[in-house]
């Protein structure tokens, strides 16, 4: 997968996150529903000494790394509104459909970090760069966790995906709203 289709994906689990947060907001640095949660977006009361290049590294590298941080996710968006982002090739709709194959072929107990390592064989990155897309996957709804009453395997990156487990497969619903015209699954 290309950079350019990771930074769209970056893109689009920002969009959900946005409308989310617009949806629900509670005039607080956060969503309202997820203000108390781990899991939503974080918000600051002081943005004075951020490092706008090492945001836009992050970004370019990985995809960006700061999924759960609001200025991460301003700063993002700002950013894909002046990219040209191709439609994506037949080889990246390949590449996607065995991403989702993999996810659908998870054993019941895998935890992220067993998925992360099953798609290097799908995906031509590092290991950074497959968590990335991991935490993007599970921000935009695609991996979604059936239940958060699950133990935590010890000290680990995870915010999105944190409680997700193979057994919870994909979200066909999702996957369908937003690729469904690429895919025709």
């Amino acid at each position: 997968m290309e950079s350019s289709q990771v930074i769209n994906f970056s893109f689009r689990s920002w969009y959900c996150a946005i409308v989310h947060f617009l949806k629900k907001c509670d005039l607080a640095l956060t969503c309202g529903v997820c203000r108390d949660s781990k899991y939503g977006i974080r918000g600051s009361h002081n943005y004075n000494n951020t490092d706008i290049n090492v945001l836009n590294f992050e970004r370019i590298k990985w995809g960006g790394v700061r999924h759960g941080d609001i200025l991460y996710t301003y700063f993002d968006l700002n950013q894909f509104i002046n990219t040209d982002i191709p439609d994506p090739t037949d080889e990246d709709l390949n590449c996607f459909k065995e991403i989702l194959s993999t996810i659908e072929s998870s054993e019941p107990t895998d935890y992220p970090s067993a998925l992360e390592k099953r798609l290097a064989k799908v995906v031509k990155s590092s290991k950074a760069e497959r968590q990335v897309l991991i935490e993007i996957l599970a921000s935009i709804g695609v991996l979604r966790s059936r239940s958060y009453d699950r133990p935590s395997k010890g000290k680990n990156d995870w915010v999105f995906a944190e409680y997700w487990r193979g057994e919870d497969k994909y979200c066909h619903k999702t996957v369908d709203e937003y690729f469904g015209k690429y895919l025709q699954l």
